[in-house]
């Protein structure tokens, strides 16, 4: 592969910085992560949203919105649990909140939600709401408190809890009882 770098180019002055890097270091995240092409970009407005999360293969990612939908909600279902057990996968946990617990859940707020010409928003696992947490593009948007995750806990010692998040404590993973209120942001997939 030949790779011919103008001097004016500063887009391909990146290509070959990270084609350098990638020799070295095959999963460099500074070039797998924060570009895939000229308009999506880690912190940049792309299809309804924020982009806080690209994938290794710079083809999918996370998107978030760029304020809470709501700031006091519950999680929903307090004395039932509907096995949305996915650290990993909040699309699947919210349509199990929501298929069970009706309209009066964090999720149901975040499946309802249509922003910018787009309806597939969904409430972030407890994995997807660490990755929000800690994307630097997008420190001191979250407010201070406790955000919602979709992640129920299957292995805790109380019934009828759920993962959330302790922004005011340093993004630290929490368990709390789903009648309780708290932040809820929408995310979804390209």
């Amino acid at each position: 592969m030949t790779l011919i770098i103008r001097p004016y180019s500063y887009q391909n002055l990146y290509k070959f910085i990270c084609y350098i890097f990638l020799l070295i270091i095959p999963d460099m995240l500074f070039c797998q992560s924060t570009r895939i092409n000229d308009s999506i970009v880690i912190g940049r407005y792309f299809e309804g949203g924020i982009v806080f999360y690209i994938d290794e293969t710079g083809q999918h990612g996370l998107i978030v919105t760029d304020k809470d939908i709501s700031s006091k909600s519950e999680f929903g279902c307090p004395e039932m649990e509907v096995y949305a057990n996915s650290m990993d996968n909040g699309q699947i946990n919210t349509y199990l909140i929501n298929k069970n617990c009706g309209i009066s859940s964090a999720a149901s707020q975040c499946i309802n939600l249509t922003l910018n010409g787009y309806d597939d928003w969904y409430l972030p696992s407890i994995d997807e709401l660490v990755l929000l947490y800690k994307a630097p593009v997008l420190e001191g948007s979250l407010e201070i408190g406790i955000y919602w995750s979709s992640t129920e806990c299957k292995s805790c010692d109380r019934q009828y809890v759920s993962w959330a998040l302790d922004v005011k404590s340093g993004g630290k993973r929490i368990t709390s009882y789903k009648d309780k209120e708290f932040h809820v942001r929408a995310v979804r997939k390209f």
